[in-house]
């Protein structure tokens, strides 16, 4: 339910078309929590991770790998990762050197010059290859289920490993993700969505502005818009206009998908 004022801006109508959701049966594992600092040798690249592993023997769990905004870490989005081992993922919650909240408590500003160096974007694709390469070799992991989600600059890592490409064509694509969540994509001049070839589910608001990334709502469309492989889906939650008598809030979103 989201209340908002009479500014807020609005997304560009698209067309709707009903989806029927699956039953699902509430899972309620128990979560087994743990914190690591992983090391890859090949970068000398320290890939701090936080992982929620559901209970239970002998299962092999499918995997989430959670890519974190700007000025966050892997404590960030715990609710997330406990949420999803609860029902039955394995989460692993990364935390990307150079865009995290060690460098948001040295300033703002450093976080926002952080955002301009490309090196920071390339990393956090290869954090992910990295993370992947390193939960391979545990037995209760399913390496055949591997999705990709995460939050503003992580929407960003989860396209990268879902192929796609930068400005000057390079790309970071990881053919082991199978489908990736993306929230609150920011907008990035120069990307190629032409190359991705997984499900994508793009999550948004119809007030979600961003003033680091000179983002608007609509911009949050692009890549559902310029993505052209099957099972696309975009879902946004609708913002309510408020009046000073009253407020009229209704709880719903609307969904699209291509």
């Amino acid at each position: 339910m989201l209340f908002a004022s009479a500014c807020c801006s609005s997304l560009p109508d698209a067309p709707l078309k009903q989806v029927t959701a699956l039953a699902v049966t509430p899972a309620d594992h128990g979560v087994q929590e743990s914190s690591a600092v992983w090391r890859d040798e090949r970068r000398s690249r320290e890939v701090p991770v936080h992982l929620y592993v559901p209970s239970g023997s002998g299962a092999r769990w499918p995997v989430v790998i959670f890519s974190h905004g700007i000025g966050e870490d892997r404590d960030s989005y715990a609710y997330v990762g406990r949420a999803l081992a609860q029902n039955g993922f394995l989460a692993v919650h990364i935390t990307h050197a150079g865009t995290d909240k060690a460098v948001l408590k040295r300033g703002y500003w450093k976080l926002y010059r952080a955002t301009k160096d490309p090196e920071n974007w390339r990393n956090r694709p290869l954090d992910v290859r990295f993370v992947i390469d390193r939960i391979a070799a545990r037995p209760d992991v399913d390496m055949s289920r591997i999705a990709v989600a995460g939050h503003s600059a992580g929407a960003f890592t989860a396209f990268a490993v879902a192929g796609v490409h930068g400005p000057n064509g390079e790309g970071l694509r990881d053919d082991r993700v199978r489908v990736i969540v993306a929230m609150s994509m920011p907008k990035i001049e120069g990307l190629s969505y032409d190359d991705v070839r997984v499900p994508a589910l793009n999550i948004t608001g119809t007030c979600d502005s961003s003033l680091i990334y000179r983002t608007r709502p609509r911009d949050r469309r692009v890549p559902f818009d310029q993505t052209h492989a099957a099972h696309q889906y975009s879902s946004r939650s609708i913002a309510w206009t408020t009046t000073r008598s009253r407020a009229r809030p209704i709880p719903t979103t609307s969904s699209s998908c291509a």
